[in-house]
């Protein structure tokens, strides 16, 4: 399949020229806007000659690089952009060159060893990946996705888990290794629902069982250890087979580095990194065991560092780190160990690295903590202490790092804030402080932090953002039963 690949960065980072309106444009600036112009309708021809142009003019402009370095890209060009970037750095020495020449050497590899190793088709033609997620799910209807940092699980239909990606810590749950796998393998079966978290994975199957795997520093599978490192996979601490952590369990929800399961009585057990007190028992001592810390709890959402529960009768409490308002009330306090009632009449909460959303039972969208890149989608950049409406008619929120989604009664997808790497969808470069509308008939969205996955009512599988190569949503064809 063709795709439009794009490479995007944070332009947060670079010095942006545009000059004021009072004072006459330098000679390149004409040539740079074109060249965006057409980068964005996808005339990448004419995006090229556009950039040099602005090249031969002003050899230090890092924006004309990284433009023509996105156009080479977009074609499947990589050479070519790797060695624009490289004469970028030595006129410039500007880091983010260098930093996206990494980057985009890891990405043209990965794509390599995608179709290099990849199965052949009946033409003897080497597949693509997208063909490869077709053969490993095997024509079964995937009803889940979810994504952690650098790795992905889907569940079909029938209740296969399938997982793909980064495999240091052992979260593939492959019990033989912690090699990374570019291709779906599968898991487990009789799943009801999985949810990772930064390097380690968690499912809950048809019995209530509680599986838990991968990097285990902070004691987040809850099976008594803890130690090693964060980043390699540590014999006899790290677990790169699922273990069963408990029983009876209604669902799970994993933070960065700490862990959370609700078991079907309602009881709220929490366990893993509490340094920021995101436990919520009141102390700032990490557990490597399951604690109770509340009852009567209808779902539970993790941040970075700070967690939420929603209890039966609808009110939502918060607790764990303030350092931006993120628990939604006024306070001087940094961190706050114990849950705090927050709002009545929630359905539904999500949260991001320093921000948090609720929906309301009325379908009304609330925001708050964080807003450096317009993440609350509020039209402002300052952060909120307390809750702001910001939409009417949502039926589910996602957040993730420092960007949102939401999912309105009639299937729109609306994001917003930080979009570095395509992670907005909606094909450019700039961040959004306001809701933009990115696709129709969506029922699903899971966030990934370099990428994002979107499940439509027809069944249809779409993904974008950096890791996955593309700023706007690209289908990915998974045949159905």
């Amino acid at each position: 399949m063709k795709k439009f690949v794009s490479i995007l960065i944070a332009f947060v980072m670079i010095f942006t020229l545009v000059s004021c309106a009072n004072v006459q444009k330098p000679d390149w600036q004409e040539h740079l806007d074109l060249g965006q112009k057409y980068l964005l309708d996808g005339n990448y021809e004419q995006a090229i000659i556009e950039f040099n142009k602005v090249i031969e003019i002003e050899p230090k402009n890092v924006e004309a690089y990284l433009g023509l370095a996105e156009a080479y890209v977009a074609t499947g060009d990589y050479d070519s952009a790797i060695s624009v970037l490289e004469r970028g750095y030595d006129d410039t020495e500007n880091q983010v060159l260098q930093d996206m020449i990494n980057e985009l050497r890891e990405l043209a590899n990965s794509q390599t060893v995608a179709v290099t190793t990849s199965p052949e088709a009946s033409d003897g033609t080497a597949t693509t990946s997208e063909n490869i997620i077709n053969q490993e799910i095997e024509s079964q209807k995937i009803k889940q996705v979810s994504l952690g940092v650098n790795h992905s699980a889907a569940i079909t239909e029938d209740g296969n888990l399938y997982m793909w990606g980064s495999n240091d810590c052992g979260q593939l749950g492959k019990d033989t290794d912690n090699t990374s796998y570019c291709v779906p393998i599968k898991v487990l079966d009789s799943v009801v629902s999985v949810c990772l978290g930064y390097s380690h994975s968690a499912t809950v199957i048809t019995d209530g069982s509680l599986y838990m795997w991968g990097n285990n520093y902070f004691g987040q599978l809850g099976n008594g250890i803890s130690g090693g490192t964060q980043s390699d996979f540590d014999e006899g601490i790290d677990i790169c087979a699922p273990l069963k952590i408990m029983d009876n369990v209604a669902s799970v929800s994993l933070g960065f580095t700490h862990s959370a399961a609700i078991t079907t009585d309602g009881s709220l057990y929490m366990w893993g990194d509490n340094y920021h007190g995101q436990l919520g028992n009141g102390t700032t001592e990490s557990s490597n065991i399951p604690i109770k810390v509340m009852d009567n709890v209808a779902s539970v959402s993790l941040g970075h560092y700070h967690s939420a529960a929603i209890t039966t009768d609808g009110s939502l409490y918060m607790w764990g780190f303030n350092g931006y308002g993120q628990l939604g009330y006024v306070s001087m306090a940094y961190m706050n160990a114990v849950p705090v009632k927050i709002m009545d009449n929630v359905a539904s909460a999500s949260l991001g690295m320093f921000h948090s959303a609720a929906v309301t039972t009325e379908g009304s969208l609330y925001m708050w903590g964080s807003n450096w890149l317009g993440q609350l989608g509020d039209g402002t950049n300052e952060d909120s202490n307390s809750p702001i409406k910001i939409m009417d008619n949502v039926v589910s929120v996602s957040l993730l790092n420092d960007y949102s989604a939401a999912i309105t009664s009639n299937g729109n997808l609306y994001m917003w804030g930080d979009n570095s790497y395509g992670l907005l969808g909606n094909g450019t470069i700039g961040n959004s402080n306001v809701p933009i509308k990115i696709m129709d008939n969506v029922v699903y969205i899971s966030l990934g932090g370099e990428r994002n996955v979107s499940l439509t009512i027809d069944g249809s599988f779409y993904m974008w953002g950096g890791s996955w190569g593309s700023s706007i949503p690209i289908k990915i064809e998974i045949p159905t039963e």
